[in-house]
């Protein structure tokens, strides 16, 4: 764990810090990720949430990335309301004890169908209210038992989001974008493909892709779950 700590704390590519978390998280059992990076004050599955995630089922991916879906998922802002890490198991319990719609139900009932049955949820914290919702999801069940493993995963998944707020927080305030590298920017936010967005603005596949190049260039990240965070978190767009 302190070795994983030590690489997510030193590293400065948003994209490598998530990979470091994968990778330490199948150290513990977990074979599966997710990270949701929220305005300040908004609910954890608010529209203007953006998702990074791995080791899914491609088909609860889609339906996660559709967020008239994801605003009935109440996990995230439960567990983040209890502030401590808690199991989904329990999370759905509570929840449902508590009274909830249908909707709600149903969402519960999508996870169980498409084998999301065991894992844990950890609330994160950042300076001026910048704190974050993790997830880890496990095949084996006997994996959420091992106290010593889901402390460390919390452990990790504090470090990561720590060093994401840092990384945010020393952006450059001179990256000026055209209007359509901005269009093809908020695409890339709601989650669109480079195919999807060059349907959407009609022109080639190719041109999207030296733009998403050079907004990648520009924000001095990797992928796109880190152009999105850094440009979110910069004012150049909004969800």
């Amino acid at each position: 764990m302190e070795r994983a700590i030590a690489q997510i704390s030193t590293n400065h590519v948003i994209g490598d810090i998530f990979r470091l978390v994968r990778s330490a998280a199948r150290n513990y059992g977990a074979v599966r990720h997710s990270y949701h990076f929220t305005p300040i004050f908004h609910s954890q599955t608010s529209e203007e949430t953006v998702v990074d995630s791995a080791g899914f089922p491609p088909h609860w991916i889609s339906l996660y990335e559709d967020r008239s879906f994801r605003t009935h998922d109440p996990i995230p802002d439960y567990i983040m309301g209890r502030g401590e890490l808690l199991r989904w198991s329990t999370a759905i319990e509570e929840t449902v004890a508590r009274g909830t719609d249908e909707k709600v139900l149903q969402y519960f009932q999508a996870m169980r169908d498409s084998g999301l049955v065991h894992g844990i949820g950890i609330p994160v914290f950042g300076p001026r209210n910048r704190n974050a919702y993790m997830s880890y999801g496990f095949d084996d069940p006997r994996a959420i038992d091992d106290s010593d493993a889901c402390s460390a995963l919390r452990a990790i998944a504090q470090a990561a989001h720590t060093q994401i707020c840092l990384l945010q927080d020393r952006r450059s305030d001179h990256v000026i974008l055209s209007a359509r590298e901005k269009q093809v920017l908020e695409w890339i936010a709601r989650g669109k493909s480079n195919t999807d967005i060059a349907d959407i603005l009609n022109i080639s596949p190719d041109t999207i892709a030296t733009y998403v190049k050079r907004l990648f260039l520009k924000l001095e990240a990797r992928e796109r779950v880190g152009a999105t965070i850094k440009a979110l978190r910069m004012g150049l767009i909004s969800l």
